[in-house]
């Protein structure tokens, strides 16, 4: 049997290539526990890649039941993409428009196996197959209501995305328009002159390759609307805090109130709550010893979660000075590894617009005494001395260390070359 190789399947099998990447690699970077999000979103892309490899298959062999096939593809991948997008808002999968796009679904899935849902024809010299009838409105419809998800989603993304990784945003946003709008508008033209559909398997394929790049290299993108968390503090049992680590620039007064929040409740009487606080949430987790309290825009299950485990890793790492009662805040510098343990999905700060300080600013943080005296003798001059103690903070407590050890490196090496 001769193969109908045409350009159109070339391109199929690469975006079915490009989705398969998606799915299988792209999510599979290690930021926190898996989520049902990113499971829903890597079956989406799967979804796309069988779409693409069949569609391709149908047009390579000219079959016309391949030909109906691939089109309940569309249903699935428009499906997982509602339930992936109603996880990230509502941590639960079902709305009201996942049923109704369940429904269409079904009645697309009936007349795909209807007589006449497709046909062989010759378009632009290739021979092709093209759905007929109400099974072709009902296709495109479902492939325009995916399209429109993506991109309104994606949209969101990108308007709220924080300025440490706006670039990042914008490369995302433009790689979405590339594979959902341009296609979908250069489509509509594919009914008079049928040769475009090539057109948009290149926008497609443009538009894919971005968005994998993207996600594969910053997958904090997928975690940018739900959460905008503003501190996280840990205090020992009297009140003494521990350790605070802000994300935003919030007023003093706001912790404050926090802290008020957190005295009203009895440790004995709950392992984790949430609570409001003006128009935040405050997820708290108390022990016999401290408590752990997140400010955040938004509570969910997965961020109680994220918190009881940051919790217990960090009774486990600091159990000796909890044991011993010794709650100075130089005994609990390392905190930090744990933030970028746990907290990894968030950037490190939530900065808006380049007119805010990309440094994290002395009035919100405090260095132990120790690493202060350490800076100060490395920088003498006041404001080399406080530009420095704020690149610390943006940094690990492990990278100062590091910095720390080639200093002193350097200086033994210059020492001996001056004795020589």
């Amino acid at each position: 049997m001769d193969l109908n190789w045409t350009p159109e399947v070339i391109v199929d099998f690469i975006n079915g290539l490009l989705f398969l990447i998606g799915g299988l690699f792209c999510f599979k970077k290690k930021i926190l526990k898996e989520n049902k999000t990113k499971f829903y979103l890597r079956l989406v892309w799967i979804s796309l890649s069988l779409f693409f490899i069949f569609e391709g298959l149908s047009y390579l062999l000219l079959n016309t039941t391949l030909g109906t096939f691939y089109a309940i593809l569309t249903v699935l991948a428009t499906i997982f993409l509602l339930m992936a997008i109603n996880y990230n808002y509502k941590e639960k999968f079902h709305s009201k428009s996942l049923y109704m796009v369940f429904i269409l679904g079904c009645f697309l899935i009936f007349l795909a196996f209807q007589p006449n849902a497709a046909q062989i024809v010759l378009e632009y010299g290739y021979y092709t197959i093209i759905w007929l009838g109400l099974f072709n409105v009902i296709g495109i419809i479902f492939i325009y209501i995916f399209s429109i998800l993506f991109f309104v989603w994606v949209l969101i993304t990108w308007l709220n995305a924080p300025y440490e990784i706006k670039r990042e945003a914008n490369y995302y946003f433009l790689s979405a328009l590339l594979c959902t709008i341009v296609p979908n508008i250069i489509y509509i033209f594919t009914f008079w002159i049928p040769s475009l559909i090539l057109l948009v398997d290149i926008f497609l394929f443009i538009g894919l390759f971005g968005c994998n790049i993207v996600i594969a290299y910053e997958p904090k993108i997928l975690y940018i609307l739900p959460f905008k968390p503003k501190v996280l503090y840990v205090r020992d049992s009297n009140g003494t805090i521990l350790f605070t680590y802000r994300w935003a620039n919030i007023k003093s007064g706001i912790l404050d109130q926090v802290l008020i929040y957190s005295n009203k409740i009895k440790s004995e009487e709950l392992k984790v709550i949430d609570i409001s606080v003006n128009y935040d949430r405050l997820i708290l987790y108390k022990t016999p010893s401290f408590e752990v309290g997140l400010l955040i825009s938004k509570v969910s299950e997965y961020l109680k979660h994220i918190v009881v485990e940051f919790t217990q890793d960090f009774e486990k790492k600091f159990n000796v000075f909890l044991e011993k009662k010794e709650f100075e805040k130089d005994n609990f510098i390392n905190t930090y590894e744990l933030i970028e343990k746990y907290f990894n999905i968030f950037p490190s700060r939530l900065i808006e617009n380049n007119k805010q300080n990309f440094l994290i600013s002395k009035q919100y943080y405090d260095l132990s005494s120790k690493i202060q005296e350490k800076v100060h003798e490395i920088f003498p001059k006041k404001e080399e001395f406080e530009f420095f103690k704020c690149e610390i903070q943006r940094s690990s407590n492990k990278l100062f260390s590091e910095f720390l050890e080639l200093r002193s490196e350097l200086n033994e090496e210059e020492k001996e070359s001056k004795n020589d």
